[in-house]
């Protein structure tokens, strides 16, 4: 290590603090406010997706939509995509980082 310039420059991704599922099936409203809650402790407001607010989710419905089981509804309802949500975190960090 010592005074090398070059380990100086040297860039290093360390937040895997969070690392989980891709995907997360919501069931029931208290699952649902568990996880707007975690978000809440765990990410910055201002870089924090829509799909993170306890407003935003939705449990699985529990009566199925017409031609969709309760665990495949029209719009979505009922699976949180983290995929989706660090897409939307790289935006805002890539954003700040543009302009500020």
């Amino acid at each position: 290590m010592g005074s090398n310039p070059s380990h100086l420059a040297t860039p290093v991704l360390m937040d895997f603090g969070s690392a989980g599922p891709l995907t997360r099936s919501l069931s029931t409203r208290k699952e649902v406010l568990e996880i707007a809650e975690e978000a809440s402790q765990h990410t910055t407001l201002s870089y924090r997706p829509p799909e993170l607010f306890a407003g935003e989710l939705r449990p699985l419905s529990s009566t199925p939509l017409l031609g969709s089981s309760s665990f495949d509804t029209a719009d979505g309802d009922g699976v949180l995509d983290y995929t989706k949500c660090d897409v939307w975190m790289l935006g805002c960090t890539l954003f700040a980082i543009m302009y500020g």
